[in-house]
C-alpha cells in the first residue's frame, strides 16, 4: 500500500492523510456547541466519502461511518431514476420513496447524503450523458429534469443530513452549442440554480463541469471544463464536482470491450493538456498531478469549493490500488473532499472484493479498503451527529 502521509490542508489546519483528525463541528443545521452553523462550512471543512445506491440501510451507513470512518455518501440515482425515462416520463413512485428511506438512513445513522439524480429522461445512458442526447437538442427535457429539482426542493428541503443537490451527473455537450440553446449547459445551470433557490436558499448545489467534444476533437475535459462556468455564477453556495477518471485506458480497462492488462505505474496512454493538446506518457503519480492543475488554478481564482464526486479503477487492474491511493494523495494535498466510487454498487469497483476478479465475497479487509480507510482518518470531527444526539 501507497503511504498517504503528505501535507494537507483543510481550513488551515495541516495534517498528514494517514493519521488526520480534523475537529471541526458538524454544520447546518446540524449542531455545534448548541450553535447553527453554514453547510458550506462542512464542505471547507472537508467530506471524505464514497459513492452508493439508493437502497442502503442504516446499518450499512452505520457501518460506513463507524467501522470505515466515512462522513458522506453520494446517492447514485443511475439504477433508480425519479422519471420513467419513456413517454410520458411520469415520476416513479418506487424510486422516490427509495431517496426517502437513504437520506432516513443517513440521518439515523449520522451520514451526510448529496443527492444525485444521476440520469433524466433524454439521456440516452444511465450513467452519463453524451453530446448526441437529445436533452442537448430539445428543451421539452430541460422542463422536466426541472420539475423533478422543484419536487425534490420540497420534500427535502431542511434536512440536515442532505449536504448537496447534485444537478446532472456528468455533461457531454457539443462543441457548437449556441448560447440560450438546448445544449448550453450554463443557461441549465442557471435556471435549475433559479427554481431550487426559489424554494430552498441554504443547501449547497453541487455543479459538475462539462466534457465538451468536437467532431474528432476534444475541447474540454472533466477538469478543464470548470472554465466552461462563467466567472460569476448566480448563486455563491455552490460546489464543483469533477470526475476523475484519467486515463481512462486505465480506468476503465476491462469495461465495455476495452482492452485489459495495463499496469499503473507506467502505463503508456494520452495526456490532455489544457491548451487542447495532446501527448502520450507513462503515467504515475506526477501525471495524476498535472491533471488537476487546471482545477487548482479554478479553486485560487475564484475561491472555489471543490469536490471529486466520483474516481476509481477496477479492482483487478494491476497496480490499482495504488493507483487509488496516489489520486486520493493528490486530493489531499490540496484539501479537496471527494467521493470514491463506490460502494456495493457494482462489483468492478466495490473495495470489499479485493483483486481477485472472480472474487465477490464481501472481505472484511483488503488492500484498497485499507487505503481508503486510512484517507477516512481525516474525517474525524466532521460528522453529522446521528438522530437522537
Amino acid at each position: 500500500m501507497v503511504d498517504l502521509r503528505i501535507p494537507t490542508s483543510f481550513g488551515g489546519i495541516v495534517l498528514a492523510a494517514s493519521t488526520a483528525a480534523i475537529f471541526f463541528c458538524s454544520a447546518s443545521p446540524t449542531r455545534c456547541d448548541g450553535r447553527l452553523r453554514d453547510k458550506m462550512d462542512v464542505w471547507r471543512a472537508g467530506l471524505r466519502g464514497v459513492n452508493t445506491r439508493w437502497n442502503r440501510t442504516a446499518d450499512d451507513l452505520r457501518l460506513l461511518r463507524d467501522e470505515w470512518g466515512v462522513n458522506v455518501i453520494r446517492g447514485l440515482g443511475n439504477k433508480t431514476p425519479l422519471r420513467w425515462k419513456q413517454p410520458p416520463y411520469g415520476f416513479n413512485e418506487e424510486n422516490w420513496a427509495l431517496l426517502h428511506g437513504l437520506c432516513d438512513a443517513g440521518r439515523e445513522a449520522g451520514m451526510y447524503v448529496v443527492i444525485d439524480i444521476h440520469t433524466t429522461p433524454g439521456t440516452e445512458r444511465h450513467t452519463t450523458t453524451g453530446p448526441n442526447d437529445l436533452l442537448w437538442q430539445d428543451a421539452e427535457f430541460h422542463d422536466l429534469l426541472v420539475s423533478t429539482w422543484e419536487r425534490i426542493v420540497r420534500e427535502f428541503k431542511g434536512r440536515p443530513e442532505v449536504i448537496g443537490y447534485d444537478l446532472l451527473n456528468e455533461p457531454g455537450i457539443p462543441a457548437d452549442a449556441q448560447p440560450g440553446s438546448p445544449a448550453d449547459w450554463n443557461a441549465l445551470v442557471a435556471r435549475l440554480i433559479e427554481v431550487i433557490r426559489a424554494e430552498d436558499p441554504d443547501t449547497p448545489i453541487i455543479v459538475e463541469p462539462p466534457v465538451v467534444r468536437a467532431p474528432g476533437k476534444l475541447v474540454h475535459d472533466r477538469v478543464t471544463g470548470l472554465f466552461y462556468f462563467p466567472e460569476r455564477m448566480p448563486d455563491s453556495r455552490i460546489v464543483y464536482s469533477p470526475h476523475f477518471y484519467f486515463p481512462g485506458q486505465f480506468t476503465h480497462q476491462g469495461l465495455r470491450g476495452r482492452p485489459d492488462g495495463l499496469k499503473y505505474p507506467g502505463c503508456e496512454a494520452p495526456f490532455f493538456h489544457p491548451e487542447g493538446r495532446w501527448e502520450k506518457v507513462a503515467w504515475d503519480r506526477s501525471i495524476l498531478a498535472k491533471v488537476v492543475q487546471p482545477a487548482v488554478k479554478f479553486q485560487r481564482e475564484r475561491d472555489a469549493v471543490i469536490f471529486w464526486g466520483e474516481f476509481s479503477a477496477p479492482r483487478w487492474a494491476p497496480g490499482a490500488d495504488e493507483y487509488v491511493a496516489d489520486v486520493i494523495s493528490v486530493f489531499e494535498q490540496y484539501g479537496w473532499s471527494w467521493a470514491y466510487h463506490s460502494f456495493r454498487e457494482a462489483n468492478v469497483w466495490n473495495p470489499e472484493f479485493g483483486p481477485d476478479r472472480d472474487n465477490t465475497e464481501l472481505l472484511p479487509d483488503t488492500p484498497r479498503l485499507r487505503t481508503l480507510k486510512a484517507a477516512f482518518a481525516g474525517n474525524k470531527g466532521n460528522y453529522l451527529p446521528p438522530e437522537g444526539d
